[in-house]
């Protein structure tokens, strides 16, 4: 996981980069970014599927990396220049994954949850 926090902090770099400074040379670490991501997402994912952390969904890491990674990165090279469904690959992929990962471990909160209630 600790590739995962050198991702967001190269994240919030390249926004430091672009915005304040008005440079593009915030796209290099945005990109380092995204690839730490899409990383640590894959390895998080094997080791799930391996280990059996989760008590349901121990595949969607692995989805979640697979997503915003490789499938994108070879669309990108498919289709044509102007195409942004890498991108919306890529966004929605993060922001559905996050959502399905919250939601499963509520879930399973609530399942820990009621199996500790005396009866």
């Amino acid at each position: 996981m600790w590739l995962a926090l050198l991702g967001a902090i190269s994240f919030s770099e390249a926004s430091v980069v672009s915005d304040w400074f008005l440079n593009d040379l915030g796209w290099g670490l945005l990109i380092l970014g995204m690839l730490a991501h899409m990383i640590d997402f894959t390895m998080f994912g094997l080791a799930n599927i391996r280990e059996r952390v989760l008590p349901r969904g121990n595949a969607l890491p692995l989805v979640m990396g697979l997503l915003t990674g490789l499938i994108p990165l070879g669309l990108s090279f498919s289709l044509p220049y102007e195409s942004e469904l890498p991108l919306i690959m890529i966004i929605g992929g993060w922001g559905f994954g996050w959502l399905l990962m919250g939601i499963l471990l509520l879930a399973t909160r609530r399942d820990q949850d009621h199996a500790a209630e005396p009866r």
